[in-house]
């Protein structure tokens, strides 16, 4: 902050406002200069300015040194190193698991997701001394943090969110101007809905419908010996909430739930998991929200251990409360095995939904699997020989994927409108699914790049996800003439002539929805090295997997070379020779996959077996 500003003045209080009136003061002015909320192109310098003078004057300390010396840290010495802390939620994945992604429903984002918070980047001085032996400093600062009153959801007591009647939920609004060029029409957020395609009828008032509120924290950092100037250290968990909430993972399980209710009526159910699971299910008999047990990344898992060994004996001894019939586990294996062991070692029966990836990596699972479950389901069709021949029985009704696709397919736009939404021009769109990490957009969106300026009759249009800036896409598509979407996956297949994918569920749903597809992924060249020793399958893509032969073409490695790319794409554009025959792979695979419905047929099959008592 300039030297020539008063703290005080910043927030517009009196010298002698007490604690609360500051901490009133700062909320108010919070609520209208936040970034996230203000369209003043000073916004974020007017942000930190009242984030600075708040974090003096509400510390005792520092406003007391503020007072007497002009300054918060008081008559203050010298010999400071400078490194920076940054509060992100980049976690490090295990080596491979991105070619498979989710369980189902991975690529696919709709607008009920929300846009994850903010990173955020604070300066740290340590002595000499501290830099050369290691510490511990607390740090202090401001950030928007999940508000305590709605949990997050920007939902007063009794709200509902509704979809929005300006935009009827699509999140955009379209205008159309007169000029001496005629009719000009583009495409913007909604005003009403600010683009998420939902209202609050009445919003928490202290978070005003945001789901978080200004709070001033503090947090231990760990200095590691030998810390040079500029380094960076990185905390996931601790940055900036998102609007509303996190995004929900409970799709699954909330489509079994109803399924489970539809089987049998008068079920009764207790679970841990989200919003639409407790929607389905009633919300009293939600257990837990995932929002307090989701720990991201190596450093925030290893700060939260205590945490996360307290969950486990919350939900054990909440389970053996219950006394269930059945404890029916979805995905999740790392934590989930966990109870699936401790069940069988209480003589509580498990059914296994959605099958840990054993077939690609960490195969002894298959072991535990077969010790501690008593009945598997699977959703992928080559999962039907794969675990028969580790002495497991699965069981396969299709897979839950298909049912979310057909969900949306209704309400997709026409290639035509989704050109008039987003200002597109008429040439043929090629769909780009660069991934959803930011590792992965930055590996793969460049060699992207490099193949759109190989075709100048194309659009081609690449889908981002909201809780990365979209800043991260732009710096690697400048000059290509790529255009950026926002969770519109679906939306942009639909409209696509062809697909060029990262791997993962997204390679699935490319298919489903009858788009020809390359998958062309970047990585180390060490992991490309390693592949054939590391992964137990032959491909990575869920659709070769299924079809147990190579329909899309893998194009896996290090460089940015795009000859084969190009070669691949071309073929596969309408009049190349592999476009209809990937077409009738993809009905072949449609058939194998299974028809809609496989959320009632599993939950079906699960209350069958349990009275039938069958184990």
């Amino acid at each position: 902050m300039s030297e020539n500003r008063d703290y005080y003045e910043v927030l517009g209080v009196d010298k002698d406002a007490d604690a609360r009136t500051i901490k009133r003061a700062f909320l108010k002015k919070a609520r209208t200069v936040h970034p996230d909320v203000s369209d003043d192109p000073e916004a974020e310098a007017k942000f930190k300015e009242l984030n600075e003078a708040y974090s003096v004057l509400s510390d005792e300390q520092k406003r007391a040194n503020y007072d007497r010396y002009g300054t918060a840290d008081g008559p203050g010495g010298s010999g400071y190193v400078d490194i920076n802390d940054i509060f992100g939620g980049m976690g490090m994945d295990d080596l491979f698991s991105s070619f498979f992604g989710g369980g189902a429903g991975g690529g696919a984002r709709s607008r009920r997701e929300r846009r994850r918070g903010r990173d955020m980047a604070i300066s740290l001085s340590v002595t000499l001394e501290e830099a050369a032996l290691g510490c511990k400093k607390t740090i202090s600062y401001d950030r928007l943090a999940p508000c305590d009153d709605c949990n997050g959801t920007g939902k007063a007591e009794g709200a509902t969110e509704k979809q929005c009647s300006r935009c009827h939920g699509t999140g955009y609004v379209t205008t159309v101007q007169r000029s001496f060029l005629g009719q000009v029409q583009s495409s913007s957020p909604c005003p009403d809905c600010h683009g998420e395609g939902t209202v609050i009828d009445h919003p928490c008032e202290t978070c005003d419908g945001q789901g978080r509120t200004p709070s001033h924290e503090k947090i231990d950092i760990d200095i590691p010996a030998g810390v040079s100037t500029g380094r960076q250290l990185r905390v996931s968990g601790f940055g900036e909430a998102g609007l509303r909430g996190e995004p929900s993972g409970d799709l699954h399980g909330s489509n079994l739930i109803k399924g489970l209710l539809k089987a049998d009526p008068e079920a009764r159910l207790r679970f841990w998991g989200g919003d639409l699971m407790a929607a389905a299910g009633g919300e009293a008999n939600l257990a837990k929200h995932y929002r307090e047990t989701s720990f991201f990344g190596i450093v925030q898992v290893l700060k939260n251990l205590r945490t996360i060994k307290r969950q486990m004996r919350e939900c054990r001894a909440d389970v053996a409360a219950f006394a269930p019939d059945v404890l029916i586990l979805v995905d999740y294996p790392g934590f989930n095995m966990k109870m699936a062991r401790w069940a069988k070692e209480h003589g509580i029966r498990t059914f296994y939904y959605i099958a840990p990836k054993v077939w690609a990596w960490r195969e002894w699972r298959v072991k535990a699997i077969r010790k501690y479950v008593d009945r598997l389901f699977i959703i992928f069709p080559f999962e039907r020989d794969y675990f028969p021949k580790h002495g497991i029985r699965p069981i396969f009704e299709g897979n839950p994927l298909v049912d979310a696709i057909e969900a949306r397919r209704a309400s997709l736009p026409s290639p035509d409108e989704f050109r008039r939404r987003h200002a597109l021009d008429e040439r043929p769109i090629v769909a780009l699914l660069a991934g959803s990490r930011r590792s992965e957009i930055k590996a793969n969106l460049p060699l992207m790049a490099d193949l759109a300026r190989k075709f100048p009759d194309r659009q081609f249009v690449v889908t981002g996800v909201s809780w990365l800036d979209r800043s991260i896409y732009e710096q690697y598509i400048a000059d290509s003439g790529i255009r950026y979407v926002c969770d519109q996956t679906y939306e942009t297949l639909a409209a696509a002539e062809a697909a060029v994918v990262t791997s993962g569920t997204a390679t699935l749903e490319t298919a489903l929805l009858n788009v020809p597809e390359v998958v062309v992924y970047r990585t180390l060249w060490f992991q490309v090295k390693l592949q054939p020793y590391v992964l137990k399958v032959p491909y990575v893509s869920l659709v070769n997997l299924n079809l147990g032969r190579e329909s899309v073409v893998e194009i896996i490695q290090s460089d940015l070379d795009i000859t084969r790319a190009e070669r691949e794409l071309r073929a596969i554009l309408t009049g190349g020779e592999k476009r209809e025959r990937m077409l009738r792979d993809f009905a072949e695979l449609q058939a194998v996959i299974g028809a809609p419905g496989a959320s009632d047929r599993f939950a079906a099959r699960m209350v069958e077996l349990l009275k039938k008592q069958v184990r």
